[in-house]
Formats: C-alpha cells, structure tokens, sequence
C-alpha cells in the first residue's frame, strides 16, 4: 500500500513539475513564436482620412490591441481592412461628403503586396501596383464579434446572434458544432433548435459557482452572451482561416468581460492553434496585453496618430485634448452605434 501511494504521488510530483515548466518556459516560448507570425495584414498605410494625420502607417502584428479613448479611430481601421473583403462596413463613409475621399492602402504579407482603396461618394474603388482593378484582389475574411445596437423586436434568438455577428443562421448552426473543444472554453455545447415558428438557442455554459447549466441565451446575463457571440465567431474564424486569410476583429468595448475573463481570451488567441489574425480594440490603455503587440490612437480628429507600445509596462500617457463623445447615427428604429 505504501508503494502505491509513493507511486502516485511520484506521478503526480512529475505532473505537477511538467505543467510548472510548461506554464513558465513552454507557454510563454509559443506565444512568442505565435507573436512573431507574418500577418495577414501587416499595415495600415493612411493617406487621406478624416480622423487620422495625413500619412499615418499603422503597423499590425498577429496578435493586435487597438487602444484609445473614443472617436480617434479604432473601429474605423478595422472597418477599412475590411473592405479588402467586401464594402458592407464601409457605407457609413461613404456619403459624408466633406469627409470625401478617403485613400488609404492596405499591406499584406503576399502578393498583391499592397492594396489601394479609395472611398467616394457611393463608391469603393481599388488598385494594385497603380492598375485598377474591378475589386479587391487580396482574399481576406474579416469576422466581427461586437454587441451592435439594433431593434430587436420581433426576431427570435438565432436571429438575433446573427445579427449582431454578421453571420447567416444556417452557417452558425454548424459552427455552433466546433463550439466546446477547447480547453480555455466555458461553454460546453450551443444548440439551435426550431420551436413552433422560432429557433431559439440554448447554451450549456459553466456559472458564476462553475457548475454547467443549460440555459436559453435570451436568458443569460450580458457577459454570457457576449461569450457566446465570441465563441461562434472564432469557430467561424478558425474554420474560414483554413482555406483562406482571415482576420478575427473583436470589439472588447461592447462586451461586460471582466479582467479575469479579458485574460483567460488573451491567453486563448495566443495558442499556435489559431491561424487566423487577431485585433482586439479596447480602452484600457494601461492593461498588461502579455505577448500582444499594442498600438495606441493618441490625439483627436483630423490629427489621430498611432503609436507602437511594449505590451508589458506601459508608460504614463501624458494628458491629451478632449475628444467627442461617439454619438448614433439615429436615435430611433434600427440603427447601430457610431463607432470610430
């Protein structure tokens, strides 16, 4: 008896030591590898815009944290990037005209190297080497998980988380199978089912006191939505990055996560796992980002300037001008929220 005893805690002595050397050596020499990947999109280069100081370059890593205080452009860069996908978050700039145009140009890291993208009036125009061409010729696949502002009534819950991802029901119903196999996970299983005239959506998702609980997603608290808008769009993101360039952009903004939960998903995207490119966009300047690259919006409109930050022990910013409040495009009906 005493030798089996010996034996398992000799067992458990060496697991203890793997996972220690794991957590201290291992994780931390694979986040660096994960750090130093070649992005999808490796810059921002701006030319004409109407937040940003003309000539702006905003380098991007693998692993990106956008952070500033409101309206100096952190949601407008994502939505820019994206157009080398398609134009549907690019309409809001395209009919202020005394913002018009707007000319910047998207790097990459593969031929075509760099993507020139005008916004006119109504219109979306690219080029590539100086030659026109009829759309964008780089492939990206640009994800957005954000909790946007829209009027709900009358749309069930699957309607609602595609919605608010951008993503058809059909596809979230099997991406919603990809869910749950990760150890960094919370929930464990998301169901769409078809109720009389409605699907409604139902979460096996670990509570406050970790137990799992099955529960409908209208529900849930808003941090356990906004889990489980996350959780579906990575496995979108992980699923598309196989076959294509794909971006995850997620707006920390709009989710209630606390610093622990912020962590545990700094912690995720980390992992070599994941071949898709990753931007956070967030306040919190002062957060420790761990192996993120950072980059801060400083100033205010037109003269926005972005700076290239260590992720760990930021500096003190210094005190800068007041910047507006972001205000919606409209105060009734469905609208979303004004974001720059």
């Amino acid at each position: 008896m005493v030798e089996v005893i010996a034996a398992v805690a000799s067992v458990l002595g060496i697991i203890t030591g793997l996972w220690f050397l794991w957590d201290k050596v291992g994780a931390p020499f694979w986040q660096g590898i994960s750090k130093n990947k070649k992005p999808n999109v490796s810059s921002l280069v701006l030319e004409k815009t109407p937040l940003f100081r003309n000539g702006v370059t905003v380098d991007l890593g693998w692993r990106t944290a956008l952070v500033g205080d409101d309206a100096v452009g952190k949601t407008a860069i994502t939505e820019w990037i994206s157009a080398l996908q398609d134009t549907s978050k690019l309409e809001r700039w395209m009919f202020p005209s005394k913002t018009l145009p707007i000319i910047y140009s998207v790097v990459t890291s593969s031929k075509p190297s760099k993507v020139r993208v005008v916004i006119r009036k109504g219109e979306v125009t690219y080029s590539s080497g100086a030659v026109p061409v009829p759309d964008s010729p780089f492939p990206l696949k640009v994800f957005f998980i954000e909790r946007r502002v829209f009027n709900t009534e009358g749309l069930d819950e699957a309607c609602i988380i595609s919605t608010h991802l951008r993503i058809p029901v059909v596809a979230l119903q099997n991406y919603a199978g990809l869910v749950g196999k990760s150890f960094y996970c919370s929930i464990s299983a998301i169901d769409f089912r078809k109720e009389g005239d409605c699907t409604n959506v139902y979460v096996e998702i670990s509570d406050v006191n970790r137990r799992s609980v099955n529960r409908r997603y209208s529900l849930l608290s808003g941090s356990e939505q906004g889990r489980v808008l996350a959780e579906l769009g990575i496995a979108a993101a992980q699923f598309a990055s196989r076959k294509t360039p794909t971006m995850l952009v997620i707006e920390s903004n709009s989710f209630s996560f606390d610093d622990a939960r912020i962590d545990m998903y700094l912690n995720y995207f980390a992992d070599t796992g994941f071949k898709f490119q990753t931007i956070i966009v967030s306040h919190d300047v002062n957060r420790d980002w761990k192996s993120w690259s950072v980059i801060e919006l400083t100033g205010s409109p037109p003269t926005v300037e972005a700076h290239s930050q260590q992720a760990k022990g930021l500096t003190k910013r210094s005190s800068r001008p007041a910047v507006p409040s972001a205000r919606p495009l409209s105060s009734q009906g469905n609208h979303e929220e004004f974001k720059v």
